[in-house]
């Protein structure tokens, strides 16, 4: 078993500590942690409240440091692997790369996932009030034009839950499969891969994050996909793995796709 989006209380809004996480991890028997804590985004616009969603640039080298030692200490127990969720907002697309390449060497991969379409979060309750605002429609027709654009800078390896927008069960009224497979064409193009994310499940919609229609659009695709628990708490690690991994193997699944290096390491479902 594999565990690819693990948070810890670095990102302001998780508990437990990277070793916690570790740890839990061992205890349900997962062979590979990935900690892809949520990279600094002081860049992103205000209202945007960043200081409740990530770390400073200036902690992330010793959040590193941390994770290094981990790998070394568990060496023979669980294979510690290193990330980062990046947030990717299309106006800073400079600073992002600029802040990211002095870890370049340090990362085994990196999600590129989008939070923020405009200048608010559509995944805070703080914001839900935007949603009326802006229309439901609407929001998922920027989220998907943005998500593409993410794909294309080539930065990544991973698209993070990538049909964020119905986390609250705000469902829209027309049908976006057309957008939603130029969203897979360019991760395709790009050689990334998609996360099968069981933080919905916990959430309102009450769904995997993509879900089984999108996935069986990946398969069909051939695009590879690989598995998070999107663990806020050392008790979400593996959440809901065996009814995910099942639902997988039923679409069509045979490998999932862990990284080293930036490099894909396929292990069989």
């Amino acid at each position: 078993m594999m565990d690819m989006h693990v948070h810890t209380y670095r990102c302001k809004h998780a508990k437990g500590t990277a070793e916690d996480m570790v740890k839990a991890a061992l205890q349900k028997k997962i062979a590979c942690i990935g900690i892809n804590e949520h990279f600094p985004m002081t860049y992103l616009p205000d209202p945007v409240p960043v200081h409740d969603y990530a770390m400073d640039l200036n902690e992330f080298p010793v959040h590193l440091k941390e994770l290094k030692t981990l790998q070394k200490k568990y060496r023979g127990q669980i294979d510690v692997r290193i990330g980062a969720e990046v947030d990717y907002y299309e106006p800073a697309i400079n600073t992002i790369t600029q802040w990211l390449e002095p870890f370049q060497t340090d990362f085994d991969y990196l999600y590129g996932s989008v939070h923020v379409v405009t200048n608010w979060a559509i995944d805070d309750d703080k914001f839900l009030n935007r949603w009326d605002q802006v229309g439901v429609d609407a929001v998922y027709s920027m989220y998907y034009e943005v998500l593409a654009k993410m794909a294309k800078t080539r930065l990544f390896n991973v698209v993070g839950h990538l049909d964020l927008p119905k986390k609250f069960k705000k469902i829209p009224t027309i049908d976006f499969d057309g957008k939603i497979s130029t969203v897979l064409d360019a991760v395709k193009a790009a050689h990334m891969v998609v996360e099968v994310n069981t933080a919905g499940l916990r959430k309102p919609v009450k769904e995997i994050y993509p879900s089984r229609h999108i996935l069986e659009m990946c398969l069909e695709k051939g695009i590879k996909v690989t598995l998070g628990s999107d663990a806020h708490a050392p008790e979400e690690i593996g959440y809901a793995f065996d009814e995910t991994r099942a639902l997988l193997k039923e679409i069509g699944f045979k490998t999932l796709v862990l990284f080293k290096k930036r490099m894909q390491v396929p292990v069989k479902l």
